[in-house]
């Protein structure tokens, strides 16, 4: 009993996920966008001084 669990354990291979990029790219996707989504942000600042 014990060897029939040591094969099945032998036999199962590890399930790899490829991803579209190298890992590095999320965080810096991630970055830029959110720097791009602050630099709209503040480009509203000056709005409420014309009213």
């Amino acid at each position: 009993m014990k060897s029939a669990i040591l094969v099945m354990a032998a036999e199962e291979h590890e399930h790899v996920i490829h991803l579209p990029m190298p890992a590095i790219m999320f965080p810096i996707i991630a970055l830029t966008v959110f720097a791009l989504l602050f630099i709209v942000t503040l480009s509203w600042k000056g709005i409420s001084y014309r009213h």
